[in-house]
């Protein structure tokens, strides 16, 4: 009778209990959730930064974030444009050549280190029309890894590119 009480106890018991789910959510200590005219950004100490990319039904969001099911913005993430970095690793100098088909929309480019900080790097520019050539001056920076980042004219990100400063 014990063992018939045991087991009905147990089923009433298990049948009320619920496993993990997965959810769009993502819990960390610290964060921050931030709105624009062009979407949104949310952080967390897991993940520094996550970007939500979207283009009629599709929606490419980078990490475990995901965005709900709404789109707010659509943005053209295709552009014609062809960026090249070098030397990489760079000694005294790094060159960052533009081509933009496009000669009406204008980029931004700039030079972070790996905590996120702008540096005020000289720069050498000059624009052929479809195409800008840029030297950044590496001789005050210290041996290391930084970034640049090169921005369209509405602040949306168009490619980071990691490189290395070496003697």
């Amino acid at each position: 009778m014990k063992q018939k009480l045991f087991i009905l106890f147990f089923s009433l018991t298990a049948s009320r209990l619920h496993a993990q789910s997965l959810e769009m959510r993502v819990i960390g200590s610290a964060g921050t959730f931030q709105t624009a005219s062009w979407g949104f950004l949310s952080s967390t100490v897991g993940e520094a930064i996550t970007y939500t990319l979207s283009a009629s039904s599709k929606i490419l969001t980078q990490g475990f974030q995901q965005p709900l099911p709404t789109v707010e913005k659509v943005n053209n993430i295709v552009s014609a444009i062809n960026i090249s970095v070098f030397p990489n690793p760079a000694a005294g100098f790094i060159n960052v050549v533009i081509v933009n088909e496009n000669a009406n929309k204008h980029y931004a480019v700039g030079l972070f280190d790996l905590l996120g900080q702008k540096l005020d790097i000289k720069c050498e520019a000059v624009n052929n029309g479809k195409e800008t050539n840029l030297k950044f001056d590496l001789t005050p920076l210290a041996n290391g890894s930084y970034l640049i980042s090169i921005t369209d004219e509405d602040n949306l990100p168009v490619k980071s590119v990691k490189f290395t400063k070496i003697q």
